[in-house]
């Protein structure tokens, strides 16, 4: 089990530690209930994720892919690796320029 904090500052959301099937699971959560307010865009700010494994890319992608209304903003290096590595960019950050 990964140990991920969320902090929420307007709309946008800061992710940092590990992402993994379980944190990933944690965080769909979370975001499922701030995107209770209609056409509220949420931004996610990956820049301090220190580790993600499969089982936490599957859940960002699951999240990004099937809500226009979550974003990527920025990322860590480590999560722009293993997106670029995996084919994923596109679906996770679209036409986002995501920057440390």
């Amino acid at each position: 089990m990964g140990l991920l904090t969320l902090e929420v500052v307007d709309d946008r959301v800061y992710v940092c530690g590990e992402l993994d099937a379980d944190s990933g699971s944690r965080l769909r959560e979370r975001l499922f209930e701030l995107g209770t307010v209609p056409d509220t865009a949420i931004d996610l700010d990956l820049s301090e994720v220190t580790f993600i494994d499969s089982g936490g890319l599957h859940a960002l992608t699951r999240l990004c892919d099937s809500s226009a209304m979550v974003r990527v903003v920025a990322t860590s290096d480590r999560v722009k690796r293993l997106l670029a590595l995996s084919g994923l960019t596109e679906i996770v950050l679209g036409s986002v320029d995501a920057r440390d």
